[in-house]
């Protein structure tokens, strides 16, 4: 869907809609002359080029820094989960983060061990340290 809307502005796509929307009257005479200038901006294929680009590249960055932000997130967990699997005599099998709605900062982790299921939460901003333990046994 984001290919899509993003090829027709990259190929024209608003200057074909602002000439449909003239053709069809569909500005009255109130908003004839805002509605022409909106349009007239968005028909430079420049600028709707720039916008696109623009907004790809957001999608991008945001992408790779939720990875940057995972792998330091999946480092801690995978290091506080070797701690909590050492005093309890267990192996670790798997280790999972995954990220807090609005908080990009804290992840929930969950474990798995030999012997039991571990649920924990760490911060990106403080070292390596987990807030709420719990232990699940198998």
């Amino acid at each position: 869907m984001a290919l899509i809307s993003s090829s027709i502005v990259l190929f024209g796509g608003p200057r074909q809609l602002g000439n449909t929307i003239r053709r069809s009257g569909a500005l009255d005479s109130r908003t004839d002359c805002s509605g022409n200038t909106l349009l007239e901006k968005v028909e430079s294929p420049r600028l709707g080029s720039s916008i696109a680009v623009a907004a790809l590249a957001t999608v991008v960055i945001y992408l790779v820094a939720l990875a940057v932000a995972h792998s330091i997130a999946l480092r801690q967990a995978q290091t506080v989960g070797a701690d909590l699997a050492s005093w309890n005599n267990e192996q670790v099998v798997k280790v999972a983060a995954m990220p807090t709605v609005a908080n990009p900062t804290e992840w929930i982790c969950a474990m798995e061990t030999n012997r039991a299921s571990y649920r924990f939460s760490v911060s990106l901003l403080q070292a390596a340290a987990a807030s709420s333990v719990q232990r699940l046994t198998l």
